[in-house]
């Protein structure tokens, strides 16, 4: 099919906006339709698959330390990391 464009300006204009713009409609048409189910299906919930998992173990933690035994940590801590300095 032969379509003759070089007539008139507002004719071009008017085929070149039908071209572009149909094609875009009926594809919208086509997804809105098809993405509903139609009146006579029934609607269906989507399936989701579970899974029992294994329920974590809790780890033993050691107790909490009294504060004079953190305290007295912290200052081996200090005492060894002043000595690591000293070190060349």
């Amino acid at each position: 099919m032969l379509v003759e464009l070089r007539e008139r300006v507002g004719r071009r204009d008017r085929l070149l906006f039908t071209c572009a713009t149909v094609p875009t409609f009926i594809i919208l048409m086509t997804t809105v339709s098809c993405s509903t189910p139609g009146p006579g299906m029934p609607q269906q919930s989507p399936k989701v698959a579970t899974v029992n998992a294994p329920k974590a173990k809790k780890t033993n933690t050691p107790p909490r330390l009294d504060d004079k035994r953190e305290h007295q940590l912290f200052q081996e801590f200090l005492e060894w990391r002043k000595r690591k300095k000293e070190l060349p």
